[in-house]
């Protein structure tokens, strides 16, 4: 297999970064990971049982708020992949804990980007929370790569998640246009699949209050889209690779409603406390705006989907029909160690419990 070059992936150990990590050493990428304690070996050690990791991945030490630190990863590079962001349940400063070492950390990067002169392309993964916190939608008009949450709006209700993957993109797009570097960023909605990492993502927890009855956590989401990690990992690595690819990728596959998933699942496993219908969405903007979270592009190779979408040319396979809605609903039920399915063959599996081999998480990038 040819050599395909040598690329930096940003908090390496993390849920999605760790796939692809995976994914881009299975594509012989030689791979420098940034992490805080290159020592740290429990944490670590899903990484180095990867294949080729022991013969193309270097882990270095690197801090989203310790200015120039990632200067060594970046050197020598041909591309850099950003999925690093602090993410955080509960602070009593979102601004100061979350928004800002969102930008403040992205700009970091992007400096020690700036100082090297093999970089080709900077891959920077979003959210699709930077596109749909918004009180103007027209249920007509679908959301695409040209529509951005609003930071009014996010400040007022404060969704500091949106807000900083809001401002962090758009500080990126300032500098890179300033400074002339190939920028590509990738917008996924709520990332479902197996977890590389030993430890549970932030957001996991949230999710599985459900499966124990506690509602109040997850009425704030309402209508959620849904893809599976595999698939976000890999449209990372597509925009990297096609030369022609260029501005904002949106990266779903379904759309499920609260209702549905809480349903679902108290019918699979009626001797679990979930409520057969949880509370309405309080969230302010979902009343605004009912179709605000269920405006995701369903973006596929050979489909285009969105209005004028430039960009539908090219973006990650997604899930096909009600199967990521399906992995979605699987994915809560990670205490019970079920593995999400791809496919309705394996959905079934995972209903009898015939696939375990990995905890499910979930996780909102």
């Amino acid at each position: 297999m040819e050599f395909k070059g040598r690329v930096c992936v940003t908090g390496a150990s993390g849920f999605l970064a760790s796939w692809l990590v995976k994914r881009l050493l299975q594509s012989n990428y030689y791979v420098v990971g940034t992490v805080r304690d290159p020592s740290n070996e429990n944490k670590l050690a899903h990484l180095w049982k990867l294949d080729g990791a022991k013969e193309r991945l270097k882990l270095v030490r690197a801090e989203l708020t310790e200015e120039g630190s990632f200067n060594e990863a970046v050197a020598g590079c041909d591309g850099v992949f950003h999925t690093a962001s602090p993410v955080f349940g509960s602070v009593s400063d979102p601004m100061a804990n979350m928004v800002e070492p969102a930008v403040n950390g992205t700009l970091n990067v992007l400096r020690s980007c700036k100082r090297s002169p093999s970089l080709r392309r900077v891959v920077l993964t979003s959210s699709s929370s930077a596109v749909r916190a918004r009180d103007d939608i027209d249920p007509d008009v679908p959301l695409d790569e040209s529509s951005w949450s609003s930071v009014e709006l996010c400040q007022r209700f404060q969704i500091w998640y949106a807000l900083s993957k809001t401002l962090a993109e758009r500080a990126a797009w300032e500098f890179c246009t300033q400074n002339n570097i190939d920028l590509v960023t990738v917008l996924p909605s709520f990332v479902v699949g197996p977890s590389l990492p030993p430890e549970l993502c932030s957001t996991a927890s949230d999710v599985l209050g459900l499966l124990k009855g506690e509602t109040h956590r997850f009425e704030w989401q309402g209508r959620m889209g849904y893809v599976h990690i595999d698939d976000v990992a890999s449209c990372h690595i597509l925009v990297f690779e096609h030369e022609d690819a260029g501005g904002r990728f949106l990266c779903s596959a379904d759309v499920v409603e609260n209702n549905e998933l809480a349903a679902l699942l108290s019918k699979w496993y009626p001797t679990l406390p979930i409520p057969n219908r949880p509370p309405q969405a309080l969230m302010m903007l979902h009343l605004l705006s009912p179709s605000t979270y269920g405006l995701y592009m369903v973006m596929f190779m050979d489909k285009n989907v969105g209005n004028n979408s430039s960009n539908s040319r090219l973006i990650c396979k997604g899930g096909g029909g009600d199967q990521s809605a399906i992995a979605a609903c699987v994915a809560v039920l990670s205490l019970l160690i079920i593995k999400s399915p791809t496919s309705k063959k394996r959905m079934e599996k995972s209903r009898r419990g015939e696939v375990g081999e990995k905890l499910t998480v979930l996780n909102v990038c």
